[in-house]
């Protein structure tokens, strides 16, 4: 790590000394200059990922050093390869695998799998993942009142729905870069949420619906076969400037919706408050995520656009030679 941080080091102060000592050849001096700049730029990569995979050492290791004394009080399984054991706070879970879906609701009656610790949920203050994990099932620490601190190891690519519903004292949480798909409905109350820098998927929102285009209380009006097509075009770019304007406007929703959940949002090394939810919509975009449930919905619309013109045209006009 300091060898790399003295090779950024050196080759800036060289990029320095040569954009200082530019002669009569500027041309070759220019491309040097280019070289060392691009060299910078690869090495403070490399730098930041040593350091990421440093943090995540310490986090390991201090992990493994709570684990020391543990004594387990209880234990059983929740995935096929997967065994937890509880001990003064501390939910340990290790092996291999995805981890089984759960539903709290379950707990009154319902068809899923209640929470193996269901009824030491409310003593959980630490949960440790061992690195090998590959998923943290739905609903997996809802109402673990006392949970605090949580270790997700880069294993883990799925977080499911609701894990963290009622999680009252759990104010920070730092999902790993290994997942790539987060559902709004994990995280609940939060004051802090570093997001995977490679997130390209955020689901998990409601919203209304848009209506066909025109006044649904009005009289049917007289058309002639010839004023149809032009009619049914009409109708259709109407409909799809709908779906567009209300998809967009869904997506936004859905920023507003973490906000109202998380109060400061970090990814990719910057820092959001809910004062600002368009700038890190726009950022968003600008990288590409994906907001799933919005576009699963807007496809839909869109692929019944004709159907809706149809419908609309039977409901409201009567078509005559």
């Amino acid at each position: 790590m300091k060898k790399k941080a003295l090779a950024i080091l050196l080759l800036s102060v060289a990029l320095s000394l040569s954009a200082c000592g530019q002669s009569a050849n500027n041309t070759d001096n220019n491309k040097d200059i280019a070289e060392l700049e691009s060299r910078i730029a690869e090495l403070e990569k490399e730098n930041n990922e040593l350091k990421g995979q440093s943090e995540s050492t310490q986090t390991t290791e201090s992990s493994k050093s709570e684990l020391d004394n543990f004594v387990a009080e209880t234990s059983g399984v929740c995935g096929e390869n997967l065994t937890w054991e509880y001990g003064n706070g501390i939910l340990y879970i290790h092996g291999t695998g995805a981890m089984s879906a759960y539903d709290v609701s379950s707990n009154i009656g319902k068809s899923k799998l209640p929470t193996p610790w269901l009824d030491i949920r409310e003593k959980i203050a630490k949960v440790i993942i061992e690195d090998g994990c590959t998923s943290i099932g739905d609903s997996a620490f809802e109402e673990c009142i006392a949970l605090s601190s949580i270790t997700i190891p880069d294993s883990v690519t799925t977080i499911g729905k609701e894990v963290f519903c009622g999680c009252d004292n759990l104010k920070s949480l730092t999902i790993p870069n290994s997942v790539k798909n987060i559902d709004l409905s994990m995280i609940d109350a939060l004051e802090i949420i570093t997001l995977p820098d490679d997130l390209t998927i955020i689901s998990g929102a409601l919203w209304g619906e848009t209506a066909a285009s025109g006044d649904f209380a009005k009289e049917k009006e007289t058309i002639t076969s010839s004023q149809l097509e032009q009619l049914k075009q009409q109708l259709r770019e109407e409909r799809i400037k709908e779906i567009e304007q209300e998809a967009d406007k869904n997506r936004q929703s859905m920023i507003y919706e973490m906000f109202r959940r998380v109060q400061s949002i970090t990814w990719k090394g910057k820092t959001y408050s809910s004062s600002e939810p368009n700038e890190l919509f726009n950022d968003f975009i600008s990288s590409g995520v994906i907001f799933q449930d919005v576009e699963e919905w807007r496809t839909n619309r869109l692929n019944n656009v004709e159907q809706s013109v149809e419908q609309y045209i039977k409901n409201y006009y009567t078509i005559v030679d």
